[in-house]
């Protein structure tokens, strides 16, 4: 064809020219299809996204179809995995009673051995008996002949008085004869005598002899239960055989099912990322969709929308300007000496906080620490609440303790009296109370002191700042007076956990920290470090500190639901978590009105004549505590969750300070502090790869503690939980 073509010019000249012409015929339908294509209306458009969107739920059908057999799938590998540790317990205690079983069938052989025995020795006696009874007979035998022919001796003496002196010798040879005989008979009754010993010991091996042969039948019963056990533990030892066997059958199908179950993992998560892929195609055609409705009203509304923000800006613009005049008017009239140094840019910090309005001016007087629990009972009782008497001690320990252990939780499900007992706490107390509501928005510090606001450049305080300020007795801020030093605030974080709790207050544990001890903390120097710096960069203001004094005390609560967080282990580390347990009746509501509170504040001196050092506990229960503490670090140890330094004095100290009752001692705190303390750090953790630290921790309740109550609800939990999730989650005690 090239040659052809080569030959004549001018045809392949004329195919270069139809070519090029097919070419442009291509580009031109091309850009008329285009043309038309963009000219195409948006319903056009949006039936085809439609369509798209159709085809895209159908798969998503599909994908939730398939997500759902996997689910079921997994639903029968747990049912399996469930049936695997049945079994398993079967085998164990098929193999416990088959051990008892071997120690029956030695009683048997020993007592068959002793039976034998005993009629062994039996017969040798009868053997004894009957040569004995021989004997005898032969010597009465010759004894009777002796005296027969010693009469017929002494006929013949008296008949033959000639042959006296022969007579004489014979009867004395007869009579040493006889004396002799009379020896042999005293043999013989000693041996009669044995005789009739030996006959007695007969009739008494014959009764005990009679006594085993009545217990024969009955040997020989149990033997044949025994060996109909022991046949049945054949039969059943034959089971087991075949239970192992299916046992590493379903081993190997549980491992085969662990492999599907991996490849359905995968294909789950295959299957989810496509999903969320599917999902997200979906909510942007949504949104496509929605901007393509909305479309057309936005570019009606633009103008106007432009006009009436013109406008507004315009108004704004002419107002700012007039309230400049007027400052600028009135700074002109005051002069620099009717302002104050920060520009009233903190006005809002130095209001007085709604919790310490109206309060009373003159403390209480001073009352031992029973009678003022006793107070808090009286109150609790008029309003018909219902707390343990255990549960409100130990409550009032863990905020004494405030300078070691920074937060006190209570923890439950919803509707359990958790936010109730702080505020009833509090007024029964005279101790001021704010209740602070946490948001699930909140992530930094500035949601629990404020902000400045840039706008009205001034700093929007919040309630807990306001209180930080005026409770501090050191005036850190400058902003107070400090009216309130003398007081004592217990602030709420109720539902502390809707957000992490580490975003907005992990920064205050950290400053709750490291506060100098009360004795310390006159000093300047040591009270910096736990300063909290109000946010107010962009104030024209020297920097404002807060500093949370040990009169201020914190407690959170928090429920036990999906849609909360989880506390670190920086929270429980610094934090007594009083696990409210579901309540098993339920009492009738109260309809009493809040009972009067008493005359007075409970004064910080009051408060801290209390709180003890750690060094209290002395001789024997300091043995005790501390004994009890590092069999506790070597359970933890065994959990993979060991503690250090401040777990184990925050321990000691609450041990410390826990008002024991009458008959109660250092056990009744130890047990809270591993209820407070220790469990919560167990939260998540295997059951099974565990369980000797569990039986462990029990047997330190029951054996060292003795709270039966406690460890045998720790039992069952472990139990319960074992068999349904596997994992350890504690739901709190009901102590009465």
């Amino acid at each position: 064809m090239t040659a052809v073509l080569a030959s004549f010019p001018l045809l392949m000249l004329l195919c270069l020219v139809a070519l090029l012409a097919l070419c442009v015929v291509m580009a031109v339908v091309t850009w008329s299809f285009d043309l038309r294509h963009s000219r195409l209306t948006q319903a056009t458009k949006l039936e085809d996204l439609e369509q798209k969107l159709v085809l895209e739920s159908a798969r998503l059908v599909e994908k939730q179809a398939e997500l759902q057999e996997l689910e079921r799938k997994i639903q029968d590998r747990d049912r399996l995995a469930a049936e695997a540790a049945a079994l398993r317990d079967l085998i164990d205690t098929l193999k416990a009673e088959l051990a008892g079983m071997a120690g029956d069938r030695h009683a048997i052989e020993e007592l068959k051995g002793e039976a034998a025995q005993v009629a062994e020795e039996y017969a040798q006696n009868c053997e004894k008996r009957d040569a004995v009874l021989r004997e005898l007979k032969a010597a009465e035998q010759a004894t009777l002949e002796l005296e027969r022919r010693a009469e017929a001796l002494h006929r013949e003496l008296e008949q033959q008085p000639e042959n006296i002196e022969e007579l004489r010798r014979q009867r004395d040879d007869l009579k040493s004869e006889l004396d002799g005989l009379q020896g042999e008979r005293v043999a013989l009754l000693a041996a009669r005598q044995e005789a009739t010993e030996l006959a007695t010991h007969k009739a008494g091996l014959q009764g005990e002899l009679e006594q085993l042969q009545a217990h024969i039948p009955e040997m020989r019963q149990r033997a044949e239960a025994l060996r109909a056990e022991i046949d049945e533990m054949n039969g059943e030892q034959a089971l087991l055989l075949a239970a192992r066997q299916e046992r590493e059958e379903q081993a190997a199908r549980r491992a085969g099912l662990l492999e599907e179950l991996a490849r359905l993992e995968r294909l789950v998560a295959e299957t989810r990322a496509g999903f969320e892929a599917d999902q997200k195609r979906r909510e942007e055609l949504v949104r496509d969709i929605a901007l393509l409705h909305s479309s057309k009203n936005q570019a009606a509304g633009a103008v106007e929308e432009a006009e009436r923000k013109s406008d507004r800006l315009q108004a704004r613009q002419a107002a700012l300007e007039e309230e400049i005049r007027g400052l600028l008017s009135q700074k002109d009239q005051n002069g620099t000496e009717g302002t104050s140094p920060d520009g009233g840019n903190l006005d809002d910090l130095k209001l007085l906080p709604q919790c310490l309005r109206g309060v009373a001016t003159e403390p209480r007087e001073r009352q031992i620490e029973s009678d003022a629990l006793e107070n808090v009972v009286l109150s609790l009782k008029k309003r018909e609440l219902k707390y343990s008497d255990r549960a409100l001690r130990a409550f009032h320990t863990a905020l004494k303790i405030n300078d070691i252990s920074q937060m006190t939780v209570l923890a439950g499900v919803s509707g359990t009296g958790k936010s109730l007992l702080p505020r009833c706490y509090a007024e029964a107390m005279g101790i001021h109370f704010l209740q602070i509501a946490v948001e699930p928005r909140w992530d930094s510090p500035q949601d629990m002191l404020g902000f400045y606001n840039y706008v009205e450049q001034k700093f929007r305080a919040t309630e807990l700042a306001r209180a930080l300020v005026q409770m501090d007795p050191f005036n850190t801020s400058g902003l107070a007076e400090t009216p309130f030093k003398d007081h004592v605030l217990l602030v709420l974080l109720d539902e502390m956990n809707l957000a992490r709790v580490e975003y907005y207050f992990s920064e205050f544990l950290s400053r709750l920290e490291v506060r100098p001890a009360r004795r310390d903390v006159g000093d300047e120097s040591k009270r910096r470090d736990a300063w909290l710096p109000a946010d107010i960069r962009g104030a024209n203001t020297a920097p404002i500190n807060l500093f949370p004094s040990h009169n201020v005390l914190f407690v959170g609560t928090m429920n036990d639901d999906e849609s909360t967080q989880s506390l670190s282990d920086k929270v429980l580390d610094r934090a007594n978590v009083m696990q409210f347990a579901a309540p098993k009746q339920f009492a009738k509501p109260s309809q009493q009105s809040a009972p009067p509170a008493g005359d007075g504040y409970r004064s910080v001196a009051s408060w801290e004549s209390w709180i003890y050092p750690a060094d209290k506990l002395q001789g024997g229960e300091r043995a005790i505590a501390e004994g009890v503490i590092q069999k506790l670090a070597a359970i933890m140890e065994e959990f993979g969750r060991p503690f250090g330094h401040r777990l184990n004095e925050a321990m000691l100290t609450y041990a410390a300070n826990y008002p024991l009752r009458s008959g109660q001692d250092i056990a009744v705190p130890l047990a809270d502090q591993i209820e407070f303390r220790i469990l919560p750090k167990l939260r998540g953790i295997s059951i099974e790869e565990h369980r000797g630290g569990f039986d462990q921790l029990e047997e330190l309740l029951r054996g060292n503690l003795r709270d039966g109550n406690f460890s045998d609800r720790l039992q069952d939990m472990v139990d319960r939980q074992g068999r349904e999730s596997g994992l350890f989650n504690w739901r709190g005690l009901e102590r009465t």
